[in-house]
């Protein structure tokens, strides 16, 4: 983000208005504007700014999307086919993914920590890092469980209504770019597998799972569907707005 002295932002008659306000309040504006509202006056600072009511971009808006490695480092999940825990195999494909991605989002990875109070500490606290990085969407990364070769195929999961729309966006790119078979998206609430990261924060949360751990090995750096998954994934950022 260009946390420049002023931003100007685009007018649905197309005329332009200037917001001069410092960083912080730029922060709160895009916020309030993500969530619908309307902002023409802050107190102790001159701002005026049009309603999301639109469809023109942003000029100059840059999406922070937030992607979440699976588990943590001393408790890193499921183990694959080739002996990489959900934690190690996302901590290393992730970091390939910027380099397919457009200028126009701004990604940062973010992991649960070993310390805190529990799950719900941990969990309560990677969202809280989220939130004040300013990501509108999270993506958590993990793949599904499983011994048994004849088990395969991706899901995505999601709490909350807006989730539900990232959701299908994404498993039709799974559709597309991958040969398995499709699990469909699910709902999840706070007591559900998933939910204490999809129920929490601010941002609008997804959970992937592209593959079962027997399939491991077509996921690997060389495997047949690497290239694809990335594909998958990039294309989806690159397509938000």
């Amino acid at each position: 983000m260009n946390h420049s002295h002023f931003k100007l932002i685009e007018h649905e008659t197309n005329s332009n208005l200037r917001a001069t306000v410092d960083a912080g309040v730029i922060t709160e504006i895009e916020w309030m504007l993500d969530k619908g509202l309307d902002v023409h006056e802050l107190e102790g600072h001159h701002a005026t700014v049009v309603s999301k009511n639109t469809n023109e971009k942003h000029r100059g808006y840059v999406m922070k999307i937030a992607l979440v490695i699976g588990h943590r480092k001393s408790s890193q999940g499921a183990y694959g086919s080739e002996g990489l825990s959900e934690y190690a195999f996302y901590k290393e494909f992730l970091s390939e993914l910027p380099p397919y991605l457009s200028d126009n989002h701004s990604i940062k990875i973010f992991e649960r920590k070993d310390k805190g109070r529990g799950y719900s500490g941990r969990m309560r606290e990677l969202h809280q890092s989220i939130d004040a990085w300013g990501a509108k969407i999270s993506i958590s990364f993990h793949f599904n469980a499983s011994s048994r070769q004849g088990v395969n195929g991706h899901e995505v999961l999601y709490c909350s209504q807006k989730g539900r729309k990232l959701a299908l966006k994404l498993d039709k790119k799974l559709d597309q770019y991958l040969d398995n078979r499709d699990r469909k998206i699910k709902k999840r609430n706070k007591r559900q597998r998933g939910g204490g990261f999809l129920c929490r924060g601010r941002s609008v949360s997804i959970l992937i799972e592209p593959f079962f751990a027997s399939h491991q090995y077509l996921f690997i750096e060389g495997g047949e569907e690497r290239d694809n998954l990335l594909s998958a994934v990039s294309e989806f950022i690159n397509e938000l707005d």
